[in-house]
């Protein structure tokens, strides 16, 4: 059976190769690789390309993390250097799942939650500090969902509540996004913990970023991907996002009918809320059905805007009534001349 070593273990014999051998980074590695292959240790489960302080000798990753736990409370004295330490982790913990993992094993999830929530207690708000922790969180929640908790949501929604600076926010619709991805448990917690009405505001938001943020979310909520779970909530959790936000949603299509990617987002949420008959009428209501024939036809070179404008369709044409008001508006011809523009794809 093949031995096995800590990350700790390999890291340690890669700085004493840098301190007291005073090889180069890559040197240390090679070399520190080449020792442990020789006794016949499996590495399969160690990250051996972890960028390394070649004066220390340590994974910067980690020497960041801990360099960043002195820095709870943020002052003007320290703020510059705490974002430069932030950078330099969000950068790391950017590159593969395994280093992201090391990162919250060594306690990077927890100080952000600290800091977070110090930021939100301030009398002053650092807007870019606020929004690097927030873009800290979201990297490091990246298909590792489980580092989610009741306390990261009830901050988010702090942020989300008394925040309206446009980055800040789409960093926040950024970590959420991530947490739903393979999370059933995480997405029922956001939904039960009544997040939708703080959701529902930024509905308003004359940000097209700020948009489409917030459709990737509400399609993540509804997700069904979590193997761990036997029945999911996508359906239910559907239902309540599109009883509080389906109007609004089709309505945003003429605010933004002049950008063709807000607008295929804003399709392809439409599409993924109507779930239901009554949902389909609602959304011809508004305008949806008529608006999507029209955006179809001007853009008909514009490939994704016509894949989500098709979805909505079948979504539409779920309900009788809507079928029907679909041919009647001409969408068969306008059908059958996109099917022929595209016919390669």
């Amino acid at each position: 059976m093949a031995k096995v070593i800590s990350q700790e273990t390999f890291d340690d014999a890669v700085k004493e190769n840098v301190t007291e051998f005073e090889m180069s980074v890559e040197e240390a590695k090679e070399e520190t690789i080449k020792q442990f292959q020789a006794q016949g240790v499996n590495l399969a489960n160690i990250i051996v390309d972890l960028t390394v302080n070649s004066a220390t000798g340590r994974p910067i990753l980690l020497e960041k993390i801990e360099e960043v736990k002195t820095m709870e409370q943020v002052t003007e004295g320290n703020r510059q250097e705490l974002l430069e330490k932030l950078v330099v982790i969000s950068e790391e913990c950017s590159k593969t799942l395994p280093h992201r993992v090391l990162a919250a094993k060594n306690g990077a999830n927890d100080i952000f939650l600290v800091i977070l929530k110090h930021l939100l207690e301030a009398k002053s708000r650092d807007k870019e500090v606020l929004q690097k922790v927030l873009e800290n969180l979201a990297v490091l929640s990246d298909k590792q969902p489980d580092i989610f908790t009741h306390n990261h949501l009830e901050a988010a929604k702090c942020v989300l509540q008394n925040e309206s600076d446009d980055k800040v926010i789409q960093e926040c619709l950024r970590w959420l996004q991530k947490v739903c991805v393979l999370h059933e448990m995480n997405r029922q917690m956001i939904i039960d913990g009544d997040t939708s009405k703080h959701l529902k505001i930024f509905l308003t938001s004359k940000s097209g970023m700020v948009i489409r943020e917030l459709c990737s979310l509400f399609r993540n909520l509804v997700l069904d991907d979590d193997i761990r779970v036997e029945f999911g909530k996508a359906h239910e959790h559907a239902r309540i996002l599109a009883e509080s936000c389906l109007a609004e949603l089709t309505k945003l299509l003429y605010d933004f009918k002049s950008d063709r990617d807000v607008v295929s987002d804003l399709l392809l949420t439409i599409a993924t809320l109507t779930v239901r008959n009554e949902y389909c009428l609602l959304v011809e209501d508004v305008g949806g059905l008529q608006f999507t024939l029209t955006v179809m036809g001007e853009h008909s070179g514009c490939l994704k805007l016509i894949r989500e404008g098709l979805k909505l369709l079948k979504a539409l044409a779920g309900n009788d009534t809507v079928k029907v008001k679909i041919i009647q508006q001409g969408a068969a011809p306008l059908i059958t001349t996109l099917l022929s523009t595209h016919r390669a794809n």
